[in-house]
């Protein structure tokens, strides 16, 4: 499917959002029916207002499916995992510079 943005594609994103959507630059993803679904918004609008989500969820299934998913707690358990992640690399990383230091046996 196309990830150009048609007249219709921007009348089935306002009636989702229930308000005209902004800068929508392309469709990122569409339902199996075809209505756009997720769309790519640039980092800054025409306006030059800065807009954070680059991803926007559109399709109103989606963002239920999403919101119940954030109220479950998966978006903090992902972002201590991530920090986790992050933290064992740093140790990991750290050990092996210093490994890398130590001289040789010869």
């Amino acid at each position: 499917m196309s990830r150009e943005v048609s007249q219709s594609d921007l009348d089935c994103i306002g009636r989702q959002l229930q308000r005209q959507p902004r800068d929508v630059h392309a469709i990122a993803y569409r339902c199996p029916c075809g209505n756009p679904a997720v769309v790519e918004t640039p980092p800054r609008l025409a306006d030059g207002t800065p807009f954070p989500t680059f991803y926007y969820a559109t399709c109103p299934k989606l963002t239920a499916a999403i919101s119940t998913l954030e109220n479950g707690g998966l978006m903090s358990d992902m972002t201590y995992r991530d920090w986790e992640t992050d933290r064992k690399s740093t140790r990991l990383n750290s050990s092996h510079l210093k490994l890398s230091r130590m001289p040789s046996s010869a």
